[in-house]
């Protein structure tokens, strides 16, 4: 399995969300999300899209049967920082029962603390040396924008996330 994490930050709550894909059917996912771009995009990103567009993208999501979900959320009340990290060890811990051999983290200005924590979180386990850990920017990965996706929907409204459950979700509260 290969597990592509984003974040999604609320009023209340930081949420971090891992999207599995097997390893066989990743080139068959990217090549379907790749098709729902539209005009000059060069990536999905919630934030940006219309209703519409949101209804489509989590339609079209919610119907591929090979993704599960993993989401930790943990109440705010401390920087995003301390909270991604939290995150970030737990959704480690807890994807090594799927046994993933590839985590794939949406890159930003984070990448060596986040690869530090994962790291961490890999080493409390003993599986450093079978996890591949990387970093890229979604306009270069699109199976990244499916935990953007999933974590937008989760943790916008009930109305929301009702339009993923069709989707195996492993939720992680801490």
């Amino acid at each position: 399995m290969h597990a592509y994490l984003d974040e999604s930050i609320r009023a209340r709550e930081y949420i971090l969300c891992a999207v599995l894909v097997s390893e066989s059917t990743v080139a068959a996912v990217r090549q379907s999300l790749r098709g729902q771009l539209r005009g000059r995009q060069s990536r999905l990103h919630m934030a940006k899209e219309s209703n519409e567009t949101k209804k489509r993208l989590i339609a079209h999501v919610s119907g591929l049967n090979e993704i599960a979900a993993v989401v930790t959320i943990t109440s705010s009340g401390r920087s995003d920082r301390e909270a991604r990290d939290d995150c970030l060890s737990a959704i480690t811990a807890h994807l090594m029962g799927f046994d993933v051999r590839r985590i794939v983290v949406e890159s930003c200005d984070q990448d060596l603390r986040d690869r530090q924590i994962v790291g961490d979180a890999l080493a409390a386990v003993g599986r450093v040396a079978r996890v591949e850990i990387v970093h890229h920017r979604a306009s270069d990965e699109p199976l990244l924008w499916l935990p953007d996706i999933v974590a937008w929907a989760f943790g916008k409204s009930a109305a929301w996330k009702s339009r993923i459950s069709r989707i195996q979700i492993h939720e992680i509260r801490i």
